[in-house]
């Protein structure tokens, strides 16, 4: 599900997740989604992620790292620290990240309490996340944390397999990624300077 504009209906909503449920695998580029005031909404994906062992955060994520943003912008548009996964595994030589991937507009994903999802990257420590970016769009104000804002290191990106159900002789249970912006399988993003 290539990065939606508008939330998903209850009943295509419904068949992804019984795709998932049947054994299919999904990956979800799900960047924040705003309504015509601005205000960030859900998905309408959310019970499929969770069916994956993963939350949408449905909020904005600020990186304040000046090493990782872009000069320009409020912190919307930063590069990434992968974490050692199979799905991660060419960003990585002899154990150490070598590529960090450019990410803009994003949500934070996590992993619900009793799930086994894993990160794939992470935010550095100083970003935040916000539920509302209506001061900044609409009267131009810098994007501040306040208490009750989540702080860094916030997940982007998590992936997880569903065990595999007896007597199955698939090789692997289903397999989900989440990710929380579509821009990472824009080819923009592997060429901008």
């Amino acid at each position: 599900v290539p990065g939606p504009d508008v939330a998903f209906t209850v009943p295509a909503a419904k068949r992804l997740e019984a795709y998932f449920a049947g054994g299919g695998n999904v990956l979800l580029l799900l960047k924040p989604i705003l309504d015509d005031g601005n205000r960030i909404r859900e998905t309408g994906l959310e019970r499929l992620a969770e069916a994956g062992g993963m939350e949408l955060g449905d909020d904005f994520v600020i990186e304040r790292d000046p090493e990782l943003r872009l000069p320009q912008g409020l912190g919307e548009t930063y590069f990434v620290t992968p974490k050692e996964h199979d799905v991660t595994a060419g960003l990585f030589h002899d154990g150490e990240a070598r590529l960090r991937p450019e990410v803009t507009a994003a949500q934070s994903v996590r992993a619900v309490k009793s799930g086994t999802a894993k990160p794939l990257v992470e935010t550095s420590a100083e970003a935040f996340s916000v539920k509302d970016i209506r001061p900044f769009v609409d009267e131009g104000r810098p994007v501040e944390k306040h208490a009750g804002d989540a702080g860094g290191p916030l997940a982007i990106a998590m992936a997880s397999e569903r065990p595999l159900t007896a007597g199955s002789k698939d090789k692997h249970g289903a397999r989900m990624v989440v990710v929380g912006t579509a821009n990472v399988a824009f080819s923009q993003s592997w060429r901008d300077a």
